[in-house]
């Protein structure tokens, strides 16, 4: 089955930033289960979710391996490796936080936001004085913002739009290919500021 070249590169990221360092010296029939539970828990201890998906790629490449008779036949090390415990992530700003984030844009892109010297590095002195300090934002940058608030979007389907998807008389954003194929985006517009 191809994949789609997002779902390559993260593959590809897991194995040469995280398979690779740890068995790249090993040949592929040689890789234990436990060599495999070892990695799995390594990286669970702090990214449990891709140490699933870790698993889940070496998984589908010894099965792969195997169909096509460079492994034994139903040789998969990674089969069996317990998963840590994943939750579905559903957090939606509430009211209160859809305003302060809403008078974050806006101030982002009149007057700028505020930041703050490291007033302990010695470059400190070189630095605007603290009512000077005010960066604005990329107008494009804040447009993809409010576009995920507004459609629900993801962050790709949104940063890797192009303008011959949008319908603008149906409203709409005409996904070719998402990661759920293809997808319309129906565009509402922005609640006014009062």
């Amino acid at each position: 089955m191809k994949k789609k070249a997002s779902t390559a590169a993260l593959y590809t990221h897991y194995l040469t930033g995280l398979v690779i360092p740890t068995l790249g010296s090993k040949k592929a029939g040689s890789v234990s289960h436990g060599d495999i539970a070892k990695l799995h828990g390594a990286i669970g201890k702090t990214r449990p979710v891709t140490a699933n998906r870790v698993v889940a790629t070496l998984s589908g490449l010894f099965s792969y391996g195997a169909k096509i008779g460079e492994l034994p036949h139903d040789f998969n090390p990674a089969k069996g490796i317990e998963p840590y415990k994943e939750r579905p992530r559903q957090r939606y700003l509430n009211p209160v936080e859809l305003a302060r984030l809403g008078d974050a844009l806006h101030e982002a892109e009149t007057i700028g936001l505020a930041w703050h010297a490291d007033e302990t590095k010695a470059t400190a002195k070189h630095s605007p004085t603290p009512e000077n300090r005010r960066r604005k934002l990329d107008p494009y940058a804040i447009a993809a913002i409010r576009l995920l608030l507004l459609t629900g979007a993801r962050l790709r389907e949104v940063l890797h739009a192009r303008w011959d998807w949008f319908d603008a008389e149906r409203g709409m954003l005409l996904l070719p290919d998402s990661k759920t194929d293809e997808k319309s985006i129906y565009l509402s517009s922005a609640p006014s500021r009062s």
